[in-house]
């Protein structure tokens, strides 16, 4: 397929970037293209003079399951978009550039709510952008208040949401079958059976947010992860696990798309540092069925797990 050239996109401090930045790790072709697509979309609905509170109201609270209309049609199309920014920006390491609700209207976790698994799974959706967001900034329309007085009381906000997840989950995102990996056992991956769908993507969020957030952590340390410098053996070990626990649940979901491809994105950003031949051929196996069943490039995933060299066992 030729590659599109589109206008390289400028940093924050209004530097372009270089064009290597900006090419999508994952594929090492696509310019971008389908997100810019779908990005003016949602840039030409929110120019009417209607922010995001205005155009889905109803992000948080339930909705009929069996009485649709075009506000759960709209819900839906948000989501997906959101999550392919997510991908996007993982990938890029560029700015949010799609609208996101306020962080305080997620709501800290709180185990005594009556709310169901597609409502959590909203917030952490929501929760990974606001990470995101303070990690690589926003340049977006619309971009919506965070309603925190400062970065550093923000970032306080947001490893509450991490911490209260990791004591006190949602009973239902509980996996109904878990195994630790046993490289002695030939199980290089965690298993990780969960009930539904919603219940993959969110954990799987959860897991870049915990990255992203220990890279921000790294960045206030004057510390650069995976950007030419050695980063330390803890930062590895966590980025590490975290990958394997992606993986781990797109292996046991093999027939999810969208795990598949979180996988995939994962493997993008730390798949150098996976030392372990075991674990390699495990991650490879996952790029395998995302390109034979679903005709994806994963080149760059591929190289990023052969070309590895990190140190970790």
């Amino acid at each position: 397929m030729p590659c599109i050239r589109l206008p390289t996109p400028a940093l924050p401090n209004g530097a372009p970037q270089a064009d290597s930045a900006y090419l999508v790790l994952m594929t090492g072709a696509d310019f971008e293209v389908f997100q810019r697509v779908v990005q003016h979309n949602f840039e030409a609905q929110f120019a009417q003079d209607r922010g995001l509170e205005q155009a889905l109201p109803s992000l948080f609270t339930p909705l009929p399951i069996f009485q649709l209309s075009h506000l759960s049609a709209n819900i839906a199309a948000y989501l997906v978009a959101l999550r392919m920014e997510i991908w996007a920006v993982l990938l890029y390491h560029r700015p949010m550039r799609l609208p996101i609700p306020p962080f305080k209207d997620c709501r800290r976790v709180n185990v005594s709510e009556v709310d169901d698994d597609y409502l959590w799974t909203r917030r952490v959706l929501v929760w990974c952008a606001h990470v995101l967001k303070l990690r690589y900034g926003s340049d977006g329309v619309g971009v919506s208040d965070d309603g925190y007085a400062s970065a550093s009381e923000l970032w306080g906000a947001l490893k509450a949401f991490e911490f209260d997840w990791d004591t006190q989950p949602p009973p239902c995102f509980q996996p109904i079958y878990f195994r630790e990996s046993d490289p002695n056992q030939r199980r290089y991956l965690p298993e990780l059976w969960l009930a539904n769908p919603c219940h993959v993507m969110a954990l799987q969020h959860i897991e870049f947010g915990r990255m992203m957030l220990a890279s921000h952590e790294a960045q206030l340390q004057n510390r650069r992860l995976g950007s030419g410098e050695l980063a330390s053996q803890a930062s590895k070990a966590l980025l590490l696990q975290s990958t394997r626990t992606i993986c781990g649940l797109a292996a046991c979901h093999p027939h999810r798309h969208e795990a598949l491809t979180s996988a995939a994105v994962a493997i993008s950003m730390c798949g150098k540092y996976v030392c372990s031949t075991g674990e390699r051929a495990a991650m490879m196996s996952i790029l395998d069925k995302l390109r034979n069943d679903f005709a994806w490039n994963v080149s760059h995933a591929v190289n990023a797990l052969v070309n590895g060299a990190g140190d970790i066992t």
